[in-house]
């Protein structure tokens, strides 16, 4: 898998103070469509945070039904292609976060 981390600040792993992470899915359909969501008044790949202690796999299935109305096959074994890391600091309360993002493919017949 490739990764992109962004880390301007060079922020140690051992000082951050919170870690969010995320899913991104490129959702294509029989016909070699990409399923994409509506949020916020603009559009998106479906996806979002991982809720504490969740896997990523049950982040990908709850999100997709959430954002899509689609049930995956709980069967699934996905993987992700790409990751972004991006180490910020609030300028604010100095806290010390890394953002992850995990991008899948993810085919489905619906």
């Amino acid at each position: 898998m490739n990764t992109k981390i962004y880390n301007p600040l060079n922020i140690l792993d051992k000082d951050l103070e919170q870690i969010v992470t995320r899913v991104k899915v490129y959702l294509v359909n029989d016909n070699n469509e990409v399923i994409i969501a509506r949020s916020n008044g603009g559009i998106q790949l479906p996806g979002g945070h991982a809720e504490d202690g969740e896997e990523l796999k049950e982040t990908i299935l709850r999100e997709i039904k959430e954002e899509t109305g689609i049930e995956l096959d709980k069967n699934i074994n996905p993987t992700p292609f790409f990751a972004i890391k991006n180490y910020t600091q609030s300028p604010e309360t100095k806290l010390k976060r890394l953002s992850r993002i995990y991008y899948f493919l993810i085919k489905t017949n619906s």
